[in-house]
């Protein structure tokens, strides 16, 4: 079931569904805190910080998408109304790099993140590749999910990984996110476990979403879109450690439970590559 109303002002016009990720945890990182307005164009109280509508104080959805709309009478000069869909379980499959890996990145980005007041940085413990994004897991469905994953990841076979590098979406003229990309030893391998995982969230009945696949961590989400040229050269100086990607992980995304408000990450099966199952 889908959700209108209407928002004030939130800084973000639209949502690309290829910006790589949850499209609902860029809305929640660029919408935090605004309000509604109460009557009739609303349904909602408000929006709550991480994106979060409510209902009645109870939280039911999270915004998907946001158009412009022409103010009208006793509507301020930015006025926009909203898509929000009722949320089910919300999870994704993803390889996770490993420590070392995450706190080599860390450190190479920190001394430079403060500069930058506009961007939304991520933090290292949730940084991930992902696989398969689905937004609404039944709970009939997940035996059947885990299942498959473990079947899909047993077809494949490890391989090695550097972060390397980077990039932005939409493009690094107008960017709405910042990414470290990947230098990885069998692209097409890692292509066919993404394949896999999808292919296994659709026959589970948790159908995954569809967009175009190009693995890379998302580092910082923009609220207006930037020139992010700079940003690029210096990730085009950075290679991190190489390490063996071993397993992927299905994990429960949070809305708005973490600190800030932000995503809490919840680790709910791991499954070795390679590994027949019985």
């Amino acid at each position: 079931m889908d959700l209108l109303g209407l928002v004030l002002d939130p800084g973000v016009v639209d949502v690309d569904p290829d910006l790589g990720g949850d499209p609902a945890e860029l809305v929640a990182d660029l919408l935090h805190g605004s309000t509604f307005l109460p009557g009739q164009h609303t349904v909602h109280d408000r929006l709550l910080s991480g994106g979060l509508v409510a209902l009645g104080g109870v939280v039911c959805g999270v915004v998907t998408k946001v158009v412009v709309v022409s103010h009208g009478v006793g509507l301020p000069r930015s006025a926009y109304f909203y898509a929000a869909t009722v949320i089910g379980m919300r999870m994704f499959v993803a390889v996770v790099p490993p420590d070392e890996a995450l706190e080599d990145l860390g450190e190479f980005l920190a001394p430079r993140q403060e500069a930058e007041s506009g961007f939304r940085w991520t933090v290292p413990d949730q940084w991930h590749v992902t696989l398969a994004f689905m937004h609404d897991v039944p709970d009939r469905a997940l035996d059947d999910l885990v299942a498959r994953l473990a079947r899909a990841a047993a077809r494949r076979t490890p391989f090695t990984v550097s972060v390397a590098g980077g990039g932005a979406f939409p493009n690094a003229g107008r960017a709405k996110v910042l990414f470290a990309g990947l230098d990885v030893s069998d692209p097409e391998e890692l292509r066919r476990l993404k394949t896999g995982a999808r292919a296994a969230a659709g026959k589970a009945g948790a159908e995954a979403e569809g967009g175009r696949f190009h693995p890379h961590l998302t580092l910082a989400r923009i609220g207006r879109p930037l020139d992010v040229t700079r940003w690029l050269r210096v990730l085009e100086a950075y290679r991190g450690p190489t390490w063996t990607a071993q397993e992927i992980s299905l994990i429960e995304s949070h809305l708005g439970e973490g600190p800030r408000k932000r995503p809490r990450y919840e680790v709910l099966e791991s499954f070795r590559l390679g590994r027949s199952v019985t």
